[in-house]
């Protein structure tokens, strides 16, 4: 019997009740739904429920969030005070042993709503930053306009939603940094200045290397949308631009990603994907994105007409000699070790080598706080980590609300986007469940977790002063006091300087 053992997307809408004026025009209410081969009473069938859960649950203290059944999720999210966005995922189905067979019924997978909902919230926050608020949008450019926008944009954005890949850092929806070392990064500060300079309609300017963000003139709070733009559409795929490309006629490297894609018409203009500047209510801006070797400039330029040819040329011809020599030197003087899709010091992997296979069963003893144990802990007995493969004795993921920035060596960065090391997949399902207890106690400013998983692995989380980390450690038959070294040992190498805890 054919199944999909994965949770999938089954529908998408968003609507407005107020565009009902009269029985018979529920259907008018639809601003948007997927997929669209779905027929009118199926459509109306699930926005008849998702209003009557909605209008039930108005006079609670908190709107709904998440609908709940044995084979369906559904996800809220709020527009506005009256235009809402509704996402259902559909869970597949459980294996049940029979006496002679196996059947299968709707079970309930293992599913983190923090994450799903996060996945829902980011998509309409990455809507609004190319069209703008959904108010204003209908306000100025009508309802019509409004469904085009909405069907032009989901209809691309759905395929890089897959639940497969999604995890504790779709719950951040932070930044990834490269380190560099003092001297690169006033080089990098100083290409940054002289394009403002030279180029007085560029408004904003963020540097990129390797995908991870080095240098932004944005607020952190605007370049984190842009950045997971950035990361699932146009770094997932980058041109290979390497030296062994250039040829004797070509004087750099650089050429643009988003803009021209060839500058020898010089009467003609540009038109770039719009978007809306920090504080914009309507778009107002355009994107231009300018590469070479690994290194990407984001231009945020002001306007949304046609950008002059010239533009393009002056900008080449000024910055792409520029951009390749820096990009070189950044390569050149990386010392430092990528791992996991971040860089971190090489010290870090002098013990990370696991020589021998080990194979995880299920989940052993584990600590609890002290008013007992918790349904998030509770979820632990349930999982499987026999597939947990030789991750290495410690991996990490950091969280700094204050900057959004993330560090982890629990994902690589590929072609096809961030994936999660092999194995780590229900490891990182843990850690989610181990954030949601952390978060019952929003008010404390310490808080700490420590899991066992037999036979050898330990998770620890720990949150302090709105910092979040979550560490793994590989260890055989180690006690609580041994652990505490390990933790010492990895604050050290690389959390020096950013959290107080020892």
């Amino acid at each position: 019997m054919f199944t999909i053992d994965r949770l999938r997307l089954s529908e998408l809408f968003i609507y407005y009740p107020h565009l009902c004026q009269k029985e018979g025009d529920e259907h008018k209410k639809l601003l948007y739904f997927f997929p669209h081969n779905t027929s009118m009473n199926e459509r109306l069938k699930s926005l008849g429920l998702c209003e009557a859960v909605m209008s039930f649950t108005r006079f609670f203290d908190s709107a709904c969030q998440t609908l709940q059944t044995s084979s369906t999720r559904r996800y809220f999210h709020p527009l506005t005070n009256d235009i809402w966005a509704v996402m259902s995922v559909m869970l597949p189905p459980k294996a049940k042993p029979a006496q002679d067979h196996a059947y299968y019924i709707d079970g309930d997978c293992h599913v983190n709503d923090q994450v799903l909902s996060t996945v829902l919230s980011t998509a309409c926050e990455t809507f609004e930053l190319f069209n703008g608020k959904i108010s204003s949008l209908l306000d100025t450019e009508g309802l019509d306009v409004l469904k085009q926008r909405l069907d032009h944009f989901f209809s691309r954005y759905l395929r890089t939603m897959l639940f497969e890949h999604c995890d504790l850092l779709d719950c951040f929806n932070g930044i990834q940094f490269t380190a560099t070392d003092p001297a690169d990064f006033a080089r990098v500060q100083g290409l940054v200045n002289r394009i403002r300079y030279a180029f007085h309609s560029i408004r904003h300017v963020s540097f990129f290397y390797d995908g991870r963000l080095v240098q932004s003139t944005l607020e952190l709070s605007y370049a984190r949308h842009l950045y997971h733009y950035l990361n699932s559409f146009l770094f997932v795929e980058q041109p290979d631009l390497t030296h062994t490309a250039a040829t004797v006629k070509t004087k750099h490297l650089g050429r643009f990603l988003v803009g021209p894609k060839t500058l020898s018409d010089t009467a003609e203009s540009v038109q770039c994907p719009v978007l809306c500047s920090p504080g914009s209510n309507l778009p107002d801006c355009q994107l231009v994105t300018y590469q070479a070797l690994r290194a990407v400039l984001c231009l945020v330029v002001r306007g949304i007409n046609p950008i002059p040819m010239d533009f393009f040329v002056r900008f080449d011809a000024m910055v792409g000699p520029r951009l390749t020599i820096l990009a070189d030197k950044l390569a050149c003087h990386q010392s430092s070790s990528l791992v996991g899709g971040s860089v971190f010091p090489l010290q870090l992997t002098e013990d990370s080598v696991f020589t021998s296979a080990v194979t995880l069963s299920a989940l052993g003893d584990s600590s609890t706080p002290d008013d007992g144990p918790s349904l998030a802990t509770e979820d632990f007995c349930e999982q499987d980590l026999s597939s947990v493969p030789k991750l290495g004795r410690s991996r990490f993921i950091y969280w700094n609300a204050s900057t959004y920035a993330i560090m982890t060596t629990l994902h690589v960065y590929t072609g096809s986007g961030r994936r999660q090391v092999n194995g780590a997949k229900p490891l990182l399902d843990l850690m989610v469940n181990l954030r949601n207890e952390l978060l019952l106690r929003p008010s404390s400013w310490h808080e700490e977790i420590t899991v066992r998983l037999d036979p050898c692995v330990w998770l620890v989380a720990r949150r302090s002063n709105g910092r979040e980390i979550y560490m793994l450690f590989m260890r055989k038959q180690e006690s609580l006091i041994k652990l505490d070294v390990y933790v010492s040992r990895l604050y050290n190498s690389v959390f020096r300087g950013l959290l107080l805890l020892g």
